[in-house]
């Protein structure tokens, strides 16, 4: 499937109070010899998160010079610290899973989208709270959410 309909279906799922506010953004660099991509959401016009190949590669080998690199890895994808391509993969995953599925992923990437997902209401959002804000980055996503919906609190 191309970005722009994978954008375009993922960014209809959104709660209607974000669907403007909240964009999806993809660019490869096709001319670069292993076509590297920059994933990024914004909100309001910043990003908040930003999934990029070549920082992940970067701090990747950075970091596995001390540590294992399957250990690396584990603490770069619970810390959402993501390559371009696994953001595009993790939005086309997300599209065919449950969204109780969606919400209990290993992947946070998974999960943030399930904040901003229409079919999550009151008391799933409850549960993911309670349950499944492990990046900072996913709390942030939470609160705007929740703000968006249901004024300051629920």
């Amino acid at each position: 499937m191309k970005w722009s309909k994978l954008k375009q279906r993922v960014e209809a799922n959104f709660v209607p109070e974000l669907q403007e506010r909240v964009q999806l953004r993809l660019v490869a660099y096709r001319q670069s010899h292993d076509q590297p991509q920059r994933g990024t959401i914004v909100v309001d016009g910043i990003e908040w998160a930003e999934f990029c190949t070549i920082q992940y590669e970067m701090a990747r080998y950075e970091r596995g010079r001390t540590v294992g690199d399957d250990v690396v890895q584990d603490q770069m994808k619970v810390e959402m610290f993501q390559p371009g391509w696994l953001f595009t993969a993790a939005c086309f995953s997300f599209l065919n899973m449950s969204i109780e599925d969606a919400v209990a992923s290993d992947d946070p990437l998974h999960r943030l989208l399930a904040v901003l997902d229409k079919r999550v209401g009151k008391r799933r959002l409850l549960k993911i709270r309670e349950n499944y804000l492990e990046p900072e980055l996913l709390e942030k996503f939470y609160q705007l959410r929740v703000d968006a919906t249901y004024g300051k609190t629920i």
